[in-house]
């Protein structure tokens, strides 16, 4: 929403934002210093163009999500306190990728800096909410994986036959709301 004069686009990634530049209209000084006021705030004050904010109800532990209580002790809190921490606060989609659809959100507070599992999960279902390196993540189909399985939605963030398929974008905002397993059941 506020791109410096002579950006002509921004790629927004995991670790960082690509700025391509036009280099007749850059003025180098002028953009970084810009750039460094915009990162002085709190990301949740940028005005994100285009940004949404999405609540998505989910079910955390037990058969919805068999590792809540390996990740609850890694993090150093019970599992009540850890899906409390878990969605306390918005996460921010930092960017969509390894399969379509699939939103990295994040940052979770530091305590949350656990590796990904060692041993490979055969299959978590679509819906499955997933956490490794302060990072969430609702897989948007059956996937394989080393992150660990907290919890389970029934957020579809890839419709292939939807004019725009990827549900989430980067920026969007997406808060995950504790809810019992029947009242999951009934809004599928």
């Amino acid at each position: 929403a506020r791109l410096p004069d002579g950006v002509d686009e921004i790629a927004p990634s995991l670790g960082g934002v690509y700025l391509r530049l036009d280099p007749l209209k850059a003025d180098h000084a002028a953009i970084e210093t810009q750039l460094a006021a915009l990162l002085t705030g709190e990301l949740s004050g940028l005005g994100l163009a285009g940004a949404r904010r999405w609540t998505v109800p989910a079910v955390f532990g037990g058969g919805a999500g068999p590792d809540l209580d390996a990740v609850a002790a890694a993090v150093g809190l019970d599992a009540a306190a850890a899906v409390a921490e878990l969605v306390a606060r918005p996460l921010r989609v930092m960017a969509i990728g390894f399969a379509p659809g699939l939103p990295y959100m994040g940052i979770l507070p530091e305590r949350w800096d656990i590796p990904r599992n060692t041993a490979l999960t055969p299959r978590v279902p679509a819906g499955g909410v997933v956490v490794a390196v302060r990072q969430a993540i609702i897989f948007p189909a059956d996937t394989p994986t080393g992150w660990w399985h907290v919890g389970q939605t029934g957020f579809r963030g890839f419709r292939p036959e939807a004019a725009e398929p990827f549900l989430l974008g980067p920026g969007d905002e997406v808060v995950l709301r504790p809810v019992p397993e029947d009242e999951l059941r009934a809004l599928l």
